[in-house]
């Protein structure tokens, strides 16, 4: 057994690399595990393009009605925070043959299209909160086009609606 005699400056460096720098580390080992995970999940580049019907976008004008055909569950990651929405016990059928979702599809932010004053403005919506979703509404019922990632397992399907 041998000893150790630490002076005050050696047990700052000590301190400061325990709180500082082992910490990044770790958080950047953790970055790297999830960019693995992230490369395996499969991205379709194209982009599919649906125009919504009328009578289609008519159900989705009350949101009460949207949610009595869609059950919106939020996704919470390891820090409890809300990532986006997982679309369950979809009850429409015009949900999954016009819009293309499924149950178990994840949402994590929207991006909606509208005209104003002759140009077109893009408004992204992650989806992180109640009032995230409803401001997303709100702003779909002026919307020319809507963008969505549906994420379904670990494939993202890149999905643009349509609707004038």
């Amino acid at each position: 057994m041998f000893k150790v005699r630490l002076n005050l400056k050696t047990i700052s460096a000590l301190i400061a690399f325990s709180l500082v720098i082992l910490p990044q580390f770790y958080l950047l080992e953790g970055q790297a595990q999830g960019a693995k995970a992230a490369a395996k999940i499969v991205i379709k580049k194209e982009r599919q393009s649906i125009r919504v019907p009328p009578r289609v976008r008519a159900k989705m004008k009350d949101f009460t009605q949207v949610l009595q055909m869609v059950k919106l569950t939020p996704l919470v990651n390891d820090q409890e925070e809300v990532v986006g929405v997982e679309l369950n016990e979809i009850s429409e059928k015009d949900i999954t043959t016009v819009l293309k979702a499924q149950n178990g599809d994840v949402v994590k932010e929207v991006r909606v299209f509208r005209k104003k004053n002759g140009k077109v403005e893009t408004t992204t919506y992650p989806i992180t909160s109640a009032s995230d979703i409803m401001g997303m509404y709100s702003a779909l019922q002026e919307a020319t086009s809507v963008d969505v990632d549906l994420k379904r397992g670990k494939t993202i399907l890149p999905m643009t609606y349509v609707l004038d």
